[in-house]
């Protein structure tokens, strides 16, 4: 990589064909933002272009836990995404946007592709409404059915053949090195959570059905128009592991009355999981990923809880 060198100057002169007049930078969400993106526009078409952040996109507490706990990293993840997104459009009925150029150039520190410009505007929490939660479900339950054994990357399966078991202890493991005071997590609560974690994975503990998942979930990540969703927009982060995990993970992004209008529809075309006994692990690791941005571990732990 060359971390030193700006995204644009390094796209710019790696992609001869693309028009520096023609972009059109999108503001960043947030401060560690993983990509830059532009709007590109020439001869009438509009597209967008993402590149890599050689700097921030392993500097955060996300990406350094998806390497640890399911072994991939964002230029990994690029380099696979024709088959991922292939993969993804097949499971999900919203739209995806289609991949027209993929850079990937690490002797250069570029990691980037086109992608063409879906309708709509980025969801907010004020403008999600019954159509969209139950779209969200049908999306989910549509990955959640594409099947794995094991977990990690979704496009290898010679690569996650680890076994549900090996989940249980990766994942203990892995909450044992990192829920400690510096992290956020009091020496009171990290005791009781690795005394949780001992009840709980046992071994004869299943942590199954695995399928495709989105630890990184928001309503950001998808576009709308009219009420409806209109497309996701960010692959990035989708692995192979426990659905339990994304019903963890949507327990804490929804209200009481969109969780019963997610379980409503969802159950319509999968089985809904039970998350009682892996609850408090999955959101101590979600904590620890920072993946809504809450610093305060117990708040975190005592969010209302909608589901057994």
């Amino acid at each position: 990589m060359l971390p030193d060198s700006d995204p644009l100057t390094t796209l710019l002169s790696q992609v001869s064909e693309l028009k520096r007049k023609a972009l059109q930078p999108l503001p960043t969400v947030f401060e560690d933002s993983s990509h830059q993106i532009w709007f590109y526009d020439d001869a009438g078409q509009r597209d967008v272009i993402k590149v890599l952040n050689s700097v921030t996109h392993d500097a955060g507490p996300f990406w350094q836990g998806m390497q640890a706990l399911f072994y991939v990293d964002l230029p990994q993840q690029i380099s696979r995404f024709e088959t991922l997104y292939r993969m993804v459009a097949d499971a999900t009925e919203l739209r995806i946007p289609a991949l027209r150029q993929l850079w990937l150039k690490p002797s250069a520190g570029l990691w980037g592709l086109r992608t063409d410009c879906l309708p709509g505007r980025a969801v907010t929490a004020e403008s999600v409404t019954s159509e969209m939660v139950a779209q969200l479900a049908r999306h989910l339950a549509g990955l959640h059915r594409v099947s794995f054994e094991g977990f990690g990357d979704i496009t290898c399966p010679e690569f996650n053949r680890q076994t549900h078991q090996a989940w249980s202890n990766h994942l203990k493991t892995w909450l044992e090195q990192q829920a400690t005071p510096e992290k956020g997590v009091p020496a009171s609560e990290r005791d009781a959570l690795l005394g949780e974690c001992d009840k709980v994975f046992q071994s004869d503990f299943d942590a199954g059905p695995f399928g495709i998942i989105m630890p990184d979930l928001r309503w950001d990540q998808f576009l709308q128009q009219d009420g409806r969703l209109t497309g996701l927009t960010d692959l990035d982060a989708l692995v192979a592991g426990p659905i339990a995990l994304d019903w963890v993970l949507v327990e804490l992004l929804l209200n009481e009355n969109q969780f019963d209008e997610f379980c409503n529809e969802y159950q319509k075309v999968a089985e809904i999981p039970t998350v009682s006994a892996v609850r408090a692990p999955y959101r101590a690791a979600l904590f620890l990923m920072n993946v809504f941005g809450e610093s305060n571990y117990q708040a975190w732990q005592e969010r209302p809880v909608w589901l057994d």
